[in-house]
């Protein structure tokens, strides 16, 4: 039995957060019933012990032990909280232990200065951090991120002890130049040549559909995503643009030296270039650190799921069928995030579905609990856990009975670099192990090198051609 020690901070005069992380320590006791049902070796132990006159002592005990830390940020700025993020992430930073999770409640925005200090901790310790809106939204996030650490627990300790080498490696070393400068001098010329290599580390987010599309149609490996040096955040396509913006923000001009490069994952195209300026930047500053490519990878149909009371076994429905279900108000509509592409299409199908609409919202490792009722717009490669018995399928067709999809694209970044704009080697080791084609042509990209689903979008940026001497 492996045990996961989860240590729960947040401000201690805040109400709210000391429900949250109540909740938090509750939806622990019931994972660790799944785990069991399911006979994983597994015990999560939640930690939310907090004694103010010994906050920071213990504290600095349990990021040293424990496995993941749940950092919980209000809008209302708590000095030792911030010190303990810091430091958690410059620990995470140099030892891949512990695993971070931050969340930050929308009223942080309120409070810009110590938004912008939350973001910037963030951001030098090379993590993420998500808003939430309401306990329900923190509790699905918090599940599927320590679900996530299960299933990769082995490649993380991995990493983790490698990293605990790396660091303690300057103590021998330092010994070896002592008895023998020659040995020192090689020693010396190996660091030197590490801290010149390329970072090996992808940071993949965007939505489940997209990742489940990959892994499942390309990759042909579950869990393909998450690996020593992959690591995947859950996030809807349309929030996820925005992590290619903080790369540009934070980009300084060695790109070789990034703590991760990040990937999009996307449930539909991006709309424009404007999806990653994000009105911060023009096109012309965005390009003086970098562009953004973007590569079609095929489609994933939109399926409708539900009770076979509701859902008939024809196997397909039409977008007029669907509005009729949506304004029975006697059905409950699931539904995926708000932001997410999968919903996006179907609001574009569906006249009756519109951000007014009355939703709920599932994952894909949740089960549909009601007995009848209950519809679910989902994809074919992402719907709710359901029972085979009592549940039907039917592809959402068009009237000329054509299957109505949703494209999957991957976006990244290639880097300036000397008056190049350049692919690190981590991204082209993604995007072979997808499958994408004529990689060593990806900087002088046209039509002659699109072949079946692959296909380019530039957004109108101009690509410089590669060094031939490169």
């Amino acid at each position: 039995m492996k045990t996961i020690n989860l240590f729960i901070a947040c401000s201690p005069t805040s109400d709210v957060l000391n429900e949250q992380k109540e909740a938090l320590v509750k939806l622990c006791r019931e994972m660790n019933t799944e785990l069991a049902s399911v006979g994983k070796g597994f015990y999560i132990k939640p930690i939310a012990y907090e004694n103010p006159e010994r906050r920071i002592r213990v504290f600095k005990e349990h990021i040293r032990h424990d496995d993941i830390v749940i950092v919980l940020v209000d809008n209302r700025r708590d000095e030792v909280l911030v010190d303990e993020l810091d430091e958690t992430l410059k620990r995470q930073k140099i030892y891949n232990k512990p695993e971070v999770f931050v969340f930050a409640s929308n009223e942080i925005e309120k409070n810009k200065i110590y938004y912008d200090e939350i973001k910037r901790i963030c951001a030098d310790g090379g993590w993420l951090y998500e808003l939430i809106q309401n306990t329900n939204i923190l509790l699905d996030s918090v599940k599927e991120k320590i679900y996530r650490f299960v299933r990769s627990y082995k490649s993380i300790r991995i990493l983790q002890i490698k990293s605990k080498l790396k660091h303690f490696w300057w103590i021998p070393t330092l010994i070896l130049i002592g008895i023998s400068l020659i040995i020192g001098h090689i020693l010396i010329e190996t660091q030197e040549a590490l801290e010149k290599a390329e970072t090996k580390r992808l940071l993949i987010v965007g939505g489940g559909s997209a990742r489940n599309f990959i892994e499942e149609s390309l990759l042909k490996q579950k869990n393909g995503l998450s690996t020593e040096y992959w690591l995947y955040a859950p996030m809807p396509s349309g929030d996820a643009y925005r992590m290619l913006t903080e790369e540009i923000i934070n980009s300084n001009n060695d790109y070789k030296n990034h703590p991760y490069y990040p990937i999009v994952v996307s449930a539909g195209k991006a709309p424009d270039s404007s999806a990653f300026l994000k009105q911060i930047f023009t096109g012309k500053k965005f390009k003086e650190k970098g562009i953004v490519l973007g590569i079609y990878l095929g489609v994933d149909p939109l399926v409708v799921y539900g009770h076979n009371s509701i859902i008939d076994d024809t196997g397909f429905i039409l977008p007029t069928q669907l509005d009729r279900l949506i304004e029975n108000s006697d059905i409950t509509i699931w539904a995926t995030s708000m932001n997410s592409g999968t919903l996006k299409a179907y609001m574009e199908e569906c006249e009756k579905i519109t951000k007014d609409t009355k939703l709920s919202f599932f994952s894909d490792i949740d089960t549909i609990q009601l007995k009848d009722n209950w519809i679910a717009l989902g994809s074919q490669y992402y719907h709710p856990k359901y029972d085979n018995n009592s549940t039907n399928q039917a592809v959402v067709y068009n009237t000329n009975h054509e299957r109505i999809t949703k494209p999957v694209y991957v976006y990244f970044m290639l880097y300036e670099d000397n008056g190049l704009y350049r692919l690190p080697n981590a991204t082209e080791g993604f995007l072979t192990a997808i499958g994408v084609e004529k990689i060593d042509k990806i900087l002088s990209v046209n039509d002659s090198v699109c072949k079946n689903r692959i296909l380019y979008d530039n957004f109108e940026l101009k690509f410089l051609k590669k060094d031939k001497n490169e």
